[in-house]
């Protein structure tokens, strides 16, 4: 008989086996009637993605005429059966707020082949899945950085670079979960095993190596290693000049495809041969520019704009320097040190070129959302593009972060709250985007459930500024003012920015220590005569003050500026003072908050 495959799904202790209709958590088999089944099968197939109320009661009960009523209780015994919402449960099903459910568990679908497909199967023949990358329907993959065995600091920016162009090439094909750079990159600079590591971050195969430079060569090692049993799968070292870099990561990244057996389409070939110029001082270049990018100051960001552009004046059809680019500018003008008026054609200018030379580069499409949505209030047009991202590359995180923004900033926070899960299952390490749900809860007023998020992720990170503020803010709309004034203090002990000290200003003033909210505002105002500071910061003091007239004039100047803030008018606390004022719904309608 031809061996035939026959799907299985596994996530958490559960298997799902779709042919035989059977549900196992471990040994034990889950009983389930067969609409709830039904119901099981169809999320997990389209696990990450909404499945709508419609489609659901379609595919369930057919043409039979049901309420929705009994859609609502058939995923509530699902959810029991599954242990949701029980002592330590995990949540697998998602609902989306009057439009359907989402499986948010991570699954990974096995193909288990038997060569007889009328021979009855025993449960013992599922208990112990194929979990070799090699065997996995789709297998998941993790790039470490490469070890800078130089120790070399000038040499670091190929230690990560080599690696995030390997991680950018493979995340094109759709038959493979590549972790966002951000999940693997906390592994810098330490020798780990391989093993180890692929079972803390749940991937089928782990490649790492390292790198020597030795007169104008390098010397690069890698090996991919099974998680499973931890053997080599492969290994390679090369030893070429270092401007064949560029040759050394395709083959790297055309070895990986063969080994694990991928299938790609022209497509999916021509994508991954987009990700190199032609020009290795461009590349390098670029490869800089991505590694200052990354350092999140706004010191790297400034010399990272220099490399880029540099390269951008070597190779000017190369698209990768160009989506950079707008990320940098992006990036830049978060600071509020630059006006986004001069920022925002930066960053359309470098993200429009980026898709003229392809426009299947998704983070160019983020940045063009970024601003269209943020500082150009053009809601329709921003949300087409990151729905654009999405499409083009469903794994990757920032997409989902920022459309999740997007949601928060329209008061859609059931849909947010989705978007910024997903964004934090495929980057579960970003404190970012962890944040971005503590900052969910303080624009639904709910300080109790931010305070216990912030200070979840100050346990990882205890100088993580974003959280130090949101601390501050929580802490100070409870009415805990002393509190709240230390942690935005701390805020601006860690960041000496004008956003951290325009807080603080609001803080001091709400809690009536108004001679320190005033010598807040005026070191405000001495920076805006030194250089641009966003109308918003001070605007927010004066908002803190209670001093509403000067306060709205500054907000009115922040429109002009078109601040990235006034995104914020219909759901941040500190506006609340205001809202009452035929003013503020002026701003609201400008800003299109209301129609």
């Amino acid at each position: 008989m031809p061996r035939q495959t026959r799907p299985v799904y596994q996530f958490g202790p559960f298997r799902l086996m779709a042919d035989d209709r059977v549900l196992l958590r471990g040994q034990d088999r889950v009983h389930l009637t067969e609409k709830v089944f039904n119901i099981l099968l169809l999320l997990v197939q389209s696990s990450g993605h909404l499945v709508t109320k419609e489609q659901l009661m379609a595919s369930v009960w057919g043409d039979s005429i049901v309420e929705e009523n009994n859609l609502t209780v058939s995923v509530s015994t699902l959810r029991k059966a599954l242990g949701q919402g029980q002592d330590g449960g995990e949540q697998y099903i998602e609902t989306v707020s009057k439009r359907g459910y989402r499986f948010v568990g991570l699954v990974r679908e096995i193909r288990d082949e038997t060569e007889d497909p009328d021979k009855e199967h025993e449960v013992e023949a599922y208990s112990r899945p194929k979990t070799s990358p090699l065997s996995m329907a789709t297998p998941t993959l993790a790039v470490l950085p490469l070890l800078n065995a130089n120790s070399d600091p000038n040499l670091d920016y190929l230690s990560e670079g080599i690696a995030e162009s390997i991680i950018n090439s493979l995340s094109q094909l759709h038959q493979l979960k590549v972790l966002a750079r951000n999940t693997v990159f906390r592994y810098r600079g330490q020798k780990v095993d391989a093993q180890e590591v692929g079972r803390e971050l749940n991937v089928g195969a782990v490649l790492l190596g390292s790198f020597t430079e030795q007169a104008s060569r390098l010397i690069v090692s890698v090996e991919l290693i099974d998680v499973h049993d931890g053997s080599q799968i492969w290994g390679e070292k090369y030893n070429q000049n270092i401007s064949d870099i560029l040759t050394v990561q395709e083959k790297i990244v055309k070895k990986i495809t063969e080994t694990l057996r991928l299938k790609l389409t022209g497509e999916e070939r021509e994508s991954m041969i987009k990700q190199y110029p032609d020009n290795f001082d461009a590349y390098q270049l670029y490869l800089k520019g991505r590694y200052f990018v990354n350092k999140r100051t706004e010191y790297g960001i400034r010399k990272a704009i220099q490399y880029l552009e540099q390269a951008i004046d070597i190779d000017p059809n190369y698209g990768l320097v160009y989506t950079a680019l707008a990320s940098a500018y992006n990036l830049l003008g978060g600071y509020g040190v630059i006006s986004p008026t001069e920022i925002i054609p930066k960053v359309k200018g470098a993200a429009w070129r980026a898709l003229e030379i392809d426009d299947g580069l998704a983070e160019a499409h983020v940045s063009l959302g970024h601003v269209k949505s943020f500082h150009e209030w053009d809601w329709d047009g921003g949300e087409a593009e990151f729905k654009r991202a999405i499409k083009l590359n469903p794994t990757y995180a920032p997409a989902h972060h920022w459309y999740g923004l997007w949601f928060r900033v329209r008061n859609r926070f059931d849909e947010s709250l989705a978007e910024l899960s997903l964004a934090q299952r495929l980057d579960p390490v970003s404190l970012i985007i962890s944040a971005a749900i503590a900052q969910n809860f303080i624009c639904q007023r709910q300080y109790d459930r931010a305070i216990a998020q912030f200070q979840h992720i100050l346990e990882l990170d205890p100088d993580f500024y974003i959280a130090h503020g949101g601390l501050g803010i929580a802490y100070t709309e409870q009415g805990l003012h002393e509190k709240g004034v230390a942690e935005l203090r701390t805020t601006l002990s860690i960041i000496n920015s004008g956003e951290a000290m325009a807080l603080l200003g609001y803080a001091l003033g709400v809690s009536g220590r108004r001679d320190e909210a005033r010598e807040t505002l005026e070191e405000l105002e001495k920076s805006a005569d030194k250089g641009y500071v966003d109308p918003s910061f001070i605007a927010i003091v004066l908002i803190g003050l209670n001093e509403k007239d000067e306060a709205f004039e500054h907000l009115e100047k922040a429109y002009e500026h078109k601040s990235e803030w006034l995104s914020m008018l219909n759901v941040f606390p500190v506006f609340d003072k205001l809202r009452s004022d035929a003013r503020f719904t002026s701003l609201l309608r400008k800003t299109g908050h209301l129609e």
